[in-house]
């Protein structure tokens, strides 16, 4: 169930017809790559990140909360290479489109994704690994920090 807050956070983001903060960090502000393009500035070959839209909006949320200044924020899968980003596009797009199509959907959901509760065994995510890059850019230069696990 939603708050009141949250039903009123809602409700003026829909009646402005796109993020609270827009006004802020300026109406070209996006969550993701919309399209495969070459990044000049990482060197890389930056496609949709599939979380994004969940994950920016709630990041510019926490910062307005904290009382920090809002910056531009957005996430991206990147690539070397460009064949591997449209690779990654043309999957994340038809695996976008079996999911919304409620046949494939069900056979999906029946043999292929995990159920509640199913994952990988603790061997398994031991033996995991995981690597994330941040970039900032400002008037300063860029700075680039890598998380890596595993």
């Amino acid at each position: 169930l939603m708050t009141e807050e949250a039903k009123s956070l809602v409700a003026e983001t829909l009646a402005k017809g796109s993020y609270p903060l827009n006004d802020v960090c300026g109406p070209e502000t996006r969550d993701t790559a919309k399209i495969v393009e070459y990044d000049e500035l990482r060197k890389l070959w930056i496609g949709p990140f599939v979380m994004a839209a969940a994950n920016a909006p709630v990041v510019r949320r926490s910062m307005e909360l904290l009382g920090r200044d809002v910056i531009p924020y957005e996430e991206n899968s990147g690539n070397v290479y460009a064949v591997g980003a449209l690779g990654e596009y043309v999957i994340l797009g038809v695996f976008g489109a079996l999911v919304l199509f409620p046949p494939t959907r069900y056979l999906l959901k029946k043999y292929v994704l995990p159920t509640p509760g199913q994952g990988p065994s603790k061997e398994a995510r031991d033996a995991g690994k995981f690597a994330s890059e941040v970039y900032a850019a400002g008037a300063a230069g860029i700075a680039i920090a890598r998380v890596e696990s595993g």
